[in-house]
């Protein structure tokens, strides 16, 4: 008889923590999600193009290096 009663008090006491590790996780989500939308300053969009500006040279160099590599495989 004690140890049946032992048992459903164990039960009890699981399921009322897992409730209550539940409700803190939903809180800390509903938290979150209200924070989300929060913004401290304007956020800049995206810009519309994006502008690479590269060095000539190392082009240069790597297309040079490409036709050495590249020209033992050609056909005979």
């Amino acid at each position: 008889m004690l140890i049946a009663f032992m048992g459903g008090v164990y039960k009890e006491a699981v399921t009322k923590g897992r409730q209550a590790l539940l409700r803190y996780r939903a809180n800390q989500i509903a938290d979150y999600e209200a924070l989300c939308h929060f913004h401290l300053w304007p956020q800049e969009p995206d810009p519309k193009y994006i502008y690479y500006i590269g060095q000539s040279i190392n082009f240069e160099n790597w297309h040079k290096l490409e036709k050495t590599i590249k020209m033992p495989f050609t056909r005979i």
